[in-house]
């Protein structure tokens, strides 16, 4: 059978693309991913998901609000993403931009099962080996034999370059700490804190983890990272740069 959309990758990408994908009922789509959709494998499912809609550049602030929105509704529906109304404070700005902290996991899940719903097929633990143009639309040969479809979506990260050599595209490397620490109620308020330190960014936020609310940290160009994509503990550097001093708590 020849598919109209594959999509490959069961990330947030691929889970969005499935989901709004699917809404047409009458398109045939497949999702191929290597993961098991049922196992919190990816970093994805951990951190990230925060959208704030207050940006200098009217285009962004109506590309964030219009997700912003969309969040909203979905939490009024009844769907549980783990939502923390917060707000990004920008300590050497004055600056608080409102936000929404959502679960990522949950919010891959909800997408994934609706697009199920409305007859997605999905192939899990299938890897991709590569990606082949034929007339009419291109061949996907995985590690469970080859699918066909008119169009595909590659929601595969930094492993693009792979299947697609030529595309001028980078990627950089972001990584979170998830603190484990039991949080009081005092700190249950806490926003988005984002400092600069060093010739960087760091940034202390608060986030549904397990059913539990974590502490994370993360930076941007604070600690440089190594090329490869795996994880990394630059813990004892940020903290001689000077982290422990900008946020002292």
């Amino acid at each position: 059978m020849t598919y109209d959309i594959a999509i490959v990758g069961s990330g947030p990408i691929g889970a969005s693309a499935a989901y709004f994908l699917t809404k047409d009922t009458t398109k045939r789509v497949v999702l191929v991913t290597e993961d098991p959709t049922d196992v919190p494998t990816a970093t994805y499912r951990s951190a990230g998901g925060s959208i704030r809609w207050s940006f200098d550049d009217p285009a962004k602030a109506e590309m964030a609000k219009v997700t912003a929105d969309f969040v909203r509704a979905l939490i009024r529906q009844g769907v549980d993403l783990s939502a923390i109304e917060d707000a990004y404070l920008f300590l050497n700005r004055g600056v608080a931009a409102p936000s929404i902290n959502v679960s990522g996991a949950k919010r891959v899940d909800h997408f994934l099962g609706e697009a199920a719903r409305r007859g997605l097929t999905l192939l899990e633990r299938t890897s991709l080996e590569g990606v082949e143009q034929q007339p009419g639309g291109v061949l996907l040969r995985t590690a469970a034999g080859t699918v066909a479809a008119r169009t595909a979506v590659l929601a595969v990260g930094p492993n693009l370059p792979r299947f697609i050599p030529t595309m001028p595209v980078t990627f950089e490397k972001r990584e979170l700490f998830i603190l484990d620490l039991t949080l009081g109620a005092d700190r249950g308020a806490l926003p988005h804190l984002v400092a600069p330190l060093a010739d960087g960014v760091v940034y202390l936020f608060t986030k549904q983890v397990d059913g539990t609310r974590k502490l994370l940290v993360g930076q941007e160009d604070v600690v440089g990272h190594n090329d490869r994509w795996e994880p990394e503990n630059y813990w004892d550097e940020l903290m001689r740069r000077g982290i422990g001093d900008r946020f002292p708590f």
